[in-house]
């Protein structure tokens, strides 16, 4: 009797293989092989490679923000904790979880083909961007309840944190460590988001 193969199926199989080993590394034989299905059966879900990335790196995202939204949006604790907690979370997860050689697909992606393509570089900086809103406002709340001095551009250090976290990860792949994400989180907190 042959096993139903559901659509979430290949993409969780798919996106940890385009995560490890990234997007021109890796066929759609490689995802079918990995789900054992046939090659035509990608097919009845996707229409292509590309559309397949856009729907990983969408589940990945999604993922991702379910830890943004447990620290920064659900939690009562004050706004620096939240923000501290949330980068703690992440930190100790590419420690423990030996992700470190992996990295983060959204930014690996970039990586690999913002250059190439247009669309995919707009979704992924969207991706990487979309949550900087919820940073600028934990900012200003800190700033309002004197948790940390007056920040010249909320906008701005919110994006730059982003910049910064994905700079580190980037680190943290090429060390094979989370070393740079400890140094990322120290200076942020302890020299540049102070009292």
């Amino acid at each position: 009797m042959r096993r139903k193969i559901h659509k979430e199926d290949i993409l969780s199989a798919g996106k940890d293989l385009m995560h490890k080993y990234g997007y021109n590394a890796v066929s759609i034989k490689d995802i079918t092989d990995e789900v054992k299905i046939p090659k035509g059966s990608f097919y009845n879900h996707y229409s292509s490679k590309n559309e397949f990335l856009l729907a990983a790196i969408e589940s990945y995202a999604g993922e991702s923000y379910l830890l943004f939204k447990k620290h920064l949006i659900d939690s009562d604790a004050s706004p620096l904790t939240r923000l501290k907690n949330y980068f703690e979370e992440a930190i100790a997860f590419y420690g423990a979880n030996n992700s470190q050689l992996n990295g983060c697909l959204v930014g690996n992606t970039c990586q690999e083909l913002a250059n190439v393509d247009t669309t995919l570089r707009e979704t992924i900086e969207s991706t990487l961007s979309g949550t900087n809103p919820i940073i600028e406002q934990l900012l200003l709340d800190a700033q309002a309840l004197g948790e940390i001095h007056e920040v010249d551009s909320p906008v701005e250090m919110a994006n730059f944190i982003t910049n910064s976290w994905q700079g580190a990860l980037l680190r943290m792949k090429a060390k094979g460590d989370n070393t740079p994400l400890i140094t990322f989180k120290r200076i942020l907190f302890n020299q540049l988001l102070k009292q």
